[in-house]
């Protein structure tokens, strides 16, 4: 989205179709969002393919030629921008001994990574940090949330090495409120919490039509996150109130276990004519 947003804000004539393949552009944000960005993108030149997925590329010599889709239809383009997520790089930990499910390492609140096994105690002498930790202090309704923003990874490095020095006897917990941001097509797009994992969203002010909304995410009553669409100034009390409350969602509604791969959207832009940083160390 931010690419495509840059591409169509030169004014060089170049000509952006995005396709997603879930149907909304950034749906992890869940509610109303996600259409607000839609709009926005089509309002600004941006062809949307929405719901289909990319099979393949049509080539000539080392260019490519057309993006071929699961509908049948293929898009002329010169560029063409891969935007599918990644794959954590813990091949080298096969075999450590560590639990290490979806290829992240799972580790405890204080971070200290755990073991494989049913019983998957803590390792005092490894500790876990950014995209490649699956923390137990980060949960979404299923169980730990993987996040892939580059102030959770900077925050967590923090308390990791605090903790790895500390010994798990004085070691302290995770309490970072996750958040997210980003600008794209004259829309500034904030986000705390866990929104979109919620069951009930709530249109707090503002209106999605004019494009400016802040709305809470709500999970059996409990707050989860919360997402502005240029009404970021606002987001300050929501943050709070889940610092308060004890993050996202507690233990007991998650039913003692999030959504995998939170925020990593996926899609391909086809053109024609925002990071963070993870490691476990020990």
């Amino acid at each position: 989205m931010e690419l495509a947003s840059s591409l169509v804000g030169l004014g060089l004539g170049v000509r952006v179709t995005l396709v997603e393949p879930f149907g909304r552009p950034l749906r992890v944000l869940g509610g109303t969002a996600p259409e607000v960005v839609a709009e926005a993108a089509r309002r600004a030149g941006v062809v949307l393919r929405l719901g289909t997925g990319v099979t393949g590329f049509r080539v000539a010599g080392d260019r490519v030629g057309g993006v071929e889709l699961a509908d049948g239809r293929v898009l002329p383009a010169e560029v063409a921008v891969v935007a599918i997520g990644m794959v954590p790089a813990t091949g080298w930990l096969r075999g450590a001994g560590l639990a290490l499910p979806s290829g992240r390492v799972h580790c405890d609140e204080r971070l200290f990574a755990r073991t494989a096994g049913v019983a998957g105690v803590a390792d005092p002498r490894i500790v876990v940090a950014g995209d490649v930790a699956r923390c137990d202090a980060v949960r979404g309704a299923d169980g730990p949330v993987p996040l892939e923003h580059w102030s959770n990874a900077a925050a967590q490095g923090e308390l990791a090495a605090r903790n790895l020095l500390a010994g798990p006897a004085a070691a302290a917990p995770y309490v970072h409120v996750p958040s997210f941001w980003t600008s794209a097509f004259g829309l500034r797009i904030r986000s705390v919490g866990l929104p979109g994992t919620g069951d009930r969203v709530v249109v707090e002010e503002g209106d999605p039509g004019a494009g400016k909304v802040l709305e809470a995410h709500y999970r059996e009553g409990r707050l989860v996150g919360a997402v502005s669409v240029n009404l970021g100034k606002r987001l300050a009390g929501y943050a709070r109130r889940l610092q308060e409350e004890g993050g996202p969602v507690a233990g007991e509604a998650a039913g003692g276990s999030g959504v995998s791969g939170v925020p990593g959207a996926s899609g391909v832009s086809g053109v024609s004519g925002g990071g963070s940083a993870g490691g476990a160390g020990g």
